[in-house]
Formats: structure tokens, sequence, C-alpha cells
């Protein structure tokens, strides 16, 4: 069964499957396949109905092959060819829209003796990119997923090995497909001989890039698709001197036995026409002799034969034979240096005579060699006296056959084991020479795996001792960021407190002219109001001076505050520049490294392939010289055989030589068991030697393809995916030198990586940054637990009350920056109903008593009491404003943003007693 899928519906079309099935179609129909089944572009449904209409026809089939090309796909191990209409929107959707790979093998399961599946589907499949995964670990490899058939008698033949894609090729058919093409129906050719050289041919015409692969097993007896051509044997040998040496003979001989031998022997040839042509002459002699005689044989008779009585009375009586000596085969003539092929005269049995027709067809047969008419003769004239005589002849003519045979055997035999011997020796010398060549390639490759190793490890090394330096570096850096960070933020807070008490200070201090001056009022009514009024102007303009003084002052503390941290972030990021400088120099130089271990690996490499040709080119030539000695060889035992042949003359030396013979081929048959164990031996010896030469090459290649994985990733950097590959690539590098560097590579990529991630936008060490600095300058008034929304709501506060852009979307290195060079507090602390602000916290409030407030006298007549009232109220109105004036400030300058305006008693800035609205500064 054939298929090829080129015309795919929904991925871009294969252009070579379609060319693929029609050559192997036609390639089956060549071996003599009883059925061949074409098909091409099979949608889903009429694939699985081909399936099953094949697996019918393979009923008592001795041997069954499938062969698929087109696309396949591996979903968690198992493998699936894919028809022309699927779509694979999803990992699941390959369970119905695909056919498993056993489902295949089933369909050849009644094949008794061999069961044959080829995967021409391999290729870079376009679903895989384009498919979604239902679960997030289903894994979707490339290429096809090693198989294990349960059924015996079973190969499953991939174009790439397992895990690997194949090549669609350039030309007319794929690569696998041209190789198949080639080598796979060679009549006699085991089919596990016949893939392995499609492997070896593959792999040479793609450089190595694809390795087609064999899974399943089979029995110790070869299985060849087309059977190996059956060759008749011969009586001699078909070398033109013993042909010549034999016609020679017969046409010394001279009779129709002989040639007819000759014939019987040289079925086909030059010197088979001239024997026919001889053997045509011969009789057609004797047709014309025994015409002759025929007319006079009735007289002759007659006069021979007693007159019956009857005939003497008159009467007629029947004529009767009375002797058949003369018709009975005489002995033949011995011919030199020929076996005798005589038979021996026998008595007719009593009371039985020929017939006259059992005579005539005796006559035909009587001097034949042909084995097979005088058989016939015996079936048809089993009771004849004739049968017994063409039996003896029968008899003898096998005998002088076997005889040959056994001759012939030994010439043979005795040739095949000189030339057995010689080319064990020349095998022998080969196999030493090429184990010493494999070893000396072994102990160089070991010797320069041994440098490459060391010069690793001191890299290696190197760019430890490097990065723990840098390391060392960049945390002393840190550690002084972090102290001179700590120095300033102490420095801050000094500044802080130094300014909150000269605040206390200034505050007291007008809170007690405050009262002075309103003692002073109440004393003196009317001078009062005059000396309040410039006594108000004098402490305004003393606050506003001192005000001014201490804004001053801030403000140059905060630029002086603001060089410092810029000179720190300057000198932070020359050393960052340094290191980042330092690192790259390294890296450059590890990189130079690495190229050069590469370049000399790649020159081991160039050598080591070049006395691998050398080797092979005095092979070759060592090979045509042993088979141009074994030619020779053969030819001068021939020649010997063919004059030792004409050198027997007697059939007691032709029996003394067949028993030796016979004794020699004996011992031949032992020696050559012997000679064929030891080659044996010697040949699994190779195997194993060549085994382990090609896993150190292996192991080498390996090495290279990780060195050239390595540089890819480090080259990648450890953006996006660039850790994960990593991590996954130092779960499966198998060169040891390498495993050193692959781990140095993930423990930097997690440093990078984990570097972004403190720096990126909103990442928690930024928002608790943030919520710090916040914290410190009053505009978060929550706790510090890392939250984004928190940090929005309290930069949207500060972005109000500073008149700053509006709130970032996110917290970024910047946003931090610039919230870590504010001094002091910038939001005012607000505080609930029925609290009031006590230094930076809230307390709950004292209840104000109702204040007296202080009249002009309206009647000039009031008594003295009253008076004295008036007198004593600034004293109430002088202690109020101790309980009130927990509000400072900072709520003024809150009404002044957005809170409705507060009625309270007493001014922050200093003015008279009285309720009204006040818009203040706090200090």
């Amino acid at each position: 069964m054939v298929v090829g899928n080129s015309a795919y519906q929904n991925v871009p079309v294969l252009p070579n499957p379609v060319n693929d099935a029609a050559a192997m179609a036609d390639l089956f129909k060549g071996a003599g396949f009883d059925v061949v089944q074409v098909y091409q572009d099979l949608k889903n449904s009429a694939l699985r109905r081909t399936l099953n209409s094949f697996f019918d026809s393979v009923r008592d089939a001795d041997v069954a092959v499938v062969y698929f090309a087109g696309h396949g796909i591996e979903i968690e191990g198992s493998n699936y060819i894919i028809p022309v209409d699927a779509v694979l929107e999803r990992d699941r959707d390959v369970y119905d829209e695909a056919v498993s790979l056993d489902r295949i093998v089933q369909s050849i399961e009644p094949a008794r003796k061999l069961r044959l599946v080829i995967l021409d589907a391999c290729r870079e499949n376009p679903f895989t990119k384009s498919m979604r995964r239902s679960v997030a670990a289903r894994g979707i490899s490339r290429g096809l997923a090693r198989v294990d058939p349960d059924t015996p008698n079973t190969l499953v033949a991939f174009a790439a090995k397992a895990g690997a894609t194949a090549e669609d090729g350039v030309g007319e058919h794929s690569p696998f497909t041209t190789s198949l093409l080639k080598h796979l129906t060679v009549p006699g050719l085991d089919v596990r001989r016949a893939l392995g050289l499609v492997r070896d041919e593959v792999m040479s015409s793609t450089n190595n890039r694809q390795e087609p692969f064999v899974f399943g097993s089979l029995g110790g007896a070869d299985v060849a698709l087309v059977p190996a051509p059956t060759v008749e044997p011969t009586l001699s040998s078909n070398n033109l001197a013993d042909v010549r040496a034999d016609y020679q003979l017969a046409e010394r001989v001279g009779t129709e036995e002989a040639w007819d031998y000759f014939i019987a022997a040289h079925k086909s040839g030059f010197y088979s026409d001239l024997a026919k042509a001889q053997r045509n002459k011969l009789a057609a002699g004797a047709a014309r002799n025994d015409f002759s005689e025929k007319g006079r044989v009735p007289a002759a008779a007659t006069a021979q034969q007693p007159i019956d009585p009857s005939q003497e009375n008159g009467g007629q009586g029947k004529l009767k034979v009375a002797n058949l000596k003369d018709q009975l085969p005489l002995p033949a003539q011995d011919a030199p240096g020929d076996s005798k092929i005589a038979v021996s005269p026998k008595v007719i049995a009593p009371g039985r005579e020929p017939l006259a027709k059992e005579v005539v067809d005796w006559e035909s047969v009587k001097n034949t060699t042909d084995q097979s008419a005088l058989e016939s003769f015996i079936r048809r004239y089993p009771n004849s006296p004739l049968s017994i005589t063409a039996r003896q002849r029968l008899d003898a003519l096998n005998r002088a056959a076997e005889e040959r045979e056994a001759k012939a055997r030994a010439e043979r035999e005795a040739a095949i084991k000189k030339a057995a011997e010689e080319r064990e020796a020349k095998e022998r010398a080969d196999r030493e020479a090429a184990k010493k060549a494999a070893e000396d390639a072994r102990i160089q490759a070991e010797q320069k795996k041994a440098e490459l190793a060391k010069a690793a490890e001191e890299r290696e090394a190197k760019a430890r001792a490097e990065r723990e330096a840098a390391k060392k570096a960049a945390d002393e850096a840190r550690l002084q960021a972090e102290q001179k960070k700590a120095e300033l933020a102490k420095a801050a807070e000094e500044r802080e407190a130094k300014a909150r008490a000269e605040r206390e200070a200034a505050k007291k201090a007008a809170d007690e002219a405050r009262l002075q001056a309103e003692q002073k009022k109440a004393e003196l009514a009317k001078a009062a109001e005059e000396r309040e009024a410039k006594a108000r102007a004098d402490r305004e303009a003393a606050v506003k001076k001192a005000a001014e003084e201490r804004e001053a002052k801030e403000q140059a503390d905060r630029e002086a505050a603001k060089k410092t941290a810029e000179d720190a972030r300057v000198q932070a990021e020359q050393k960052k520049a340094e290191l980042a400088k330092a690192a790259e120099e390294r890296e450059a130089k590890a990189r130079a490294d690495r190229e050069a271990a590469k370049k000399a690996a790649e020159d081991a490499r160039i050598q080591a392939e070049q006395k691998k040709a050398e080797l092979a080119a005095a092979k070759k030539r060592e090979e045509e010289e042993r088979l141009a000695k074994a030619a020779e060889a053969e030819r001068a035992a021939k020649e010997k055989a063919a004059e030792m042949k004409a050198a027997e003359a007697k059939k007691a030396a032709e029996e003394a030589e067949r028993r030796k013979s016979e004794q020699e081929a004996e011992a031949l048959r032992a020696a050559a068991a012997a000679l064929r164990a030891a080659r044996e031996q010697k040949d699994r010896e190779a195997e194993a030697e060549q085994k382990k030469a090609e896993l150190a090459a292996a192991q080498a290649k390996a090495c290279k393809q990780e060195q050239t994985r390595f540089e890819e990733l480090d080259a990648k950097g450890s953006g996006g995916t660039g850790v994960t590959d990593v991590q996954a690539f130092a779960k499966t590098v198998t060169c040891d030198p390498l495993r050193s560097q692959v781990a140095a590579l993930v423990d930097r990529f997690k440093a990078e990586v984990a570097k972004r991630a403190m720096t990126s936008p909103n990442s928690p060490e930024l928002v608790r940054a943030a919520q710090n600095e916040l914290a410190r300058i009053g505009c978060l008034s929550g706790k510090i637990d890392g939250s984004l929304e928190t940090v929005k709501k309290a930069l949207g506060r500060y972005a109000a009350i500073t008149g700053s852009s509006p709130s970032p979307a996110e917290i970024s290195e910047d946003v931090v920056s610039s919230l870590s060079k504010q001094t002091g507090r910038i939001c005012p602390l607000e505080c609930k109903s029925g609290e009031t602000a006590k230094g930076e916290i809230c307390v709950a409030a004292d209840k104000p008593a109702k204040p007296t407030t202080a009249s002009r006298r309206k009647h000039e007549d009031e008594d003295d009491d009253t008076r004295a009232r008036r007198r004593a109220a600034p004293k109430v109105v002088a202690e109020t404003p101790k309980r009130v004036r927990a509000a400072p400030a900072p709520q003024a300058r809150q009404q002044a943003v957005a809170r409705p305006p507060s009625e309270f008693s007493g001014g922050g800035g200093g003015g008279g007693g009285g309720a009204r609205t006040m818009i203040g500064v706090g200090f």
C-alpha cells in the first residue's frame, strides 16, 4: 500500500510526496508484489477505509509493506500521519483528524514473514506552529517519536531519527525515497542491510543533517523483499579452459553419447552450440545407415529364420524373431579421461520378449544421456525386459554424474580454501592496521580532549574568579551606596527635627507675645487696640522674616542634599559603567577563547577526516590487489585442475581420487568451519572496536553541537525565554567540559533577570520603595504592604498638594527618585472628627469651654462690676487658644486645597482673638 499526500488544504503544499509515491509503486510492481495499491491526497475518512481494505488484502500474505509520504506529527510520545483535510487547531484534534501509527501497523498484522512500514513523514510540520495546547504541559515535539512494535517480524523505518526532521529535497524525490528506490528491492539483499545502505547514503547526501532510523527486529535468517535469482547447478566448471578441454575430449570420443554428455554438462555457450551441431551430424549419419540397412534386413532375416511347420504344410503361420541379441545395447567404449557409462548385457526375462514398439522406442533412447528420456521409457514400459536395461543405463549415468560432481566439488573447495586462506591473511593484516590506526586516533583524540578540558577548566576558573571579583565590587558599591543613603536620611531627619524645634519655639514665642498683648489690651482699652495693631504688625513681620529665613535655610539644605544625592548617583553610575565595561572585556576574552577552542576542534576533525580518507584509499588499493591475486590464484587453480583431470585415465585412479577427495572435503569443511568461527570472532572484535571509535566520534560531535547551542543561547541573552531555554539545555547537556559553563550561564542569566525585575515598572521592590518615600513625606497613612493601588492613591494626593503633573500610570525608578528628593512633610496631617494634631500624631481633642469675648463699652454709665468683668475677659480668651491650638497651620493649608473652611479661635501665625476663617501657612 503506497500513499502520497501533497495537496494539504490548510498548510502549504508539499511538492514531492506524490512523485515519491508513484515511484515507489512502480518499484514494488517491478519487484513482483502480487497486490500494489496506490493512493494520492487521501482525506481522513478515505485513509481509514483504505487501511481497513488493505487489512483484508494482507490475509495469507508472506510480506506486507505500507509506504507513506507526507506530514506526520508526535503528540505525547504517540505518532500520527496527517490526511490532507486536517485542520488541527488544537492538540486534542489530532485524535479525530489524524491516523495513529499503531493503526497502520495493525493493518499489516496478518502477514507471516515480514511486516514493513516506511514513513517519509518527518518533515518540518507547519501544524505545530499554529496549534493551541489544551494542556500547558502537553508535549508537541519536532519530527516523530521512537516506536517499539509489539508484533514480531515487524520493522518501522523513519526518514529521520526520533525528534529530528527530514528534508523534502530539491529534486523530483526526497533524499530518503531516492535511496529507497536504489537499494530496497535489490534481489537477495536483506531488508535490514538495504535500509542500512539507505541510511548511509542519506547521511552522505545531506551532510549528516538527516539520519534515517529503523525500529523493530527480525530473526537470524536473511529476509529480502525480492529473492535472489536461482542459478542452476552445472556438472562442471564454467571456466572457458574447462569447457574447451571437455569439448576436445568429446570430439576425440566422437560418439553421440559423448556429445550428449557434453551438452548436458554445458547447456549454453559457444562450445555447446558446436557440440549440438556435431550431435545432429552424427544422428543424421546414423539415420541414413539405418535406412540403408532396412532394405537388406528382410532377406537376411528370412534366410536366418526357421520355417514354421505350418508353412511347410502350405499353411500360413506367424513370423517369430529368433534372437534379439543384436538389439540389446552393448557396453560403451571407454573414452580417454572420461568416466565409463557401460551397461552389461542382460538376459531377457523368460516367457516375455520385447514388443516391436518397445524395440523401436528403445532404439531412440538407448544411446541418450538424457535421464528424463530413460525415466519416461521406464514409466511407459515398466514390464518390458528393456526397462531393466534402461534402468541400468540410468543408474550408470547417475553414478558418472555424481563422480564428476564430486571431483568438481573437490577442485572448487580446494580453490576456495586457498583463496579463503589468502583472504583471511589479508583481512587479518588489514584489521591489525585498522586497529592500530584506530588506537592511534583514539589516543590523539583523548589527548586533544584532555587538553581542551584543561583549557576549559582554566577558562572557567578564571571566569569564576572574575565573576567573584565583580560580585565583590558590586556588593561593596551597594554597601557604600546604602551607607551614603542612610547618612543622607539621618541628616535629613536631623534637619527636620531642628526645623520642628524652631517652629515650636517660634510658635511658643508668638503665643506668649499674643497673651501679653491681650493682657495689655485688657488693661488699656483704647491704647490696647493701637498697641495690639502695632504688636500684630510687628509679630507678623517677625514671623514673616523668620519664616523666610527658615525657608531659605531649608531650601539651601534641600539643594545641598540634592547635590549630595546627585554626586552619589553619578559615582554609582560611573562605578556601574566601569563594572559593565570590565564584564564586556571579560566576555570578549571568553568569546575569543571559545572561538580558539572551536577552531582547534575543527582542525582536529579535519585532520581526522583526512587520516580516515587516507586509510580508506589504502584499504581500497589493498582490496583491489587482493582481488587481483585471488583471480590469478583461481585461474591457476583451474588450469591445474584441468591438467589433473586430463591425466586421470583409469577407473581405479578415479575411484582412489574420489575417496581422497571426500576425505579432503571433510577436512576442508572442518577447516572452513574453524576459519569461519575465527573470522566471526575477529569480526565481532573489529565491530566492537569500530563501535568504540564511533562512540568517541559521536561524543565529539555531540560536544560540537552542544557548544554551538551554548553559543546561540549565550548570544540570545536572558531576555524572553532565555533562562528557561538555558535551564532546559543544562538538563540535556552531555558534554562534560561544557557543564560548568552552562551552570555559570544559568547563574548569570538569573542574576540579570533578578536585576531587571527590581528595576521594571510596578515591581514589588519599586512599589515598596515608593510606599516608604510617601510615608516619609506624610502622603501615605496606611501600612507598607506593597499594594499598587495604595501607592497610586497616595501619589494622587501628593500630586494634588504639590500641583505637579497627574499621578503616573507606572511606578518606576524615576518616580521613586523624585519622591526621595523631597525633604520634610509635604502632605498635611489629617485627623478624624473629634481628634486634633499633636506633633506628628492625632490625639483626642479636649472639649473647649465657651469662649467669652471682650467687647467695646457701649454705655459710659456701666457699673464697676461690668467693667471689672470686661477687664477679666482677656484672661479667658488667653486660655482658650491653649486648648484649640492643637490644630495648627496644616489644617489651614489643607483648607486651602480641598476642604471646607473651619472655624476656630486663634491663628497659626498670630492675629487677634475672635472667631474668624483663617488661611495660614504651616511650618
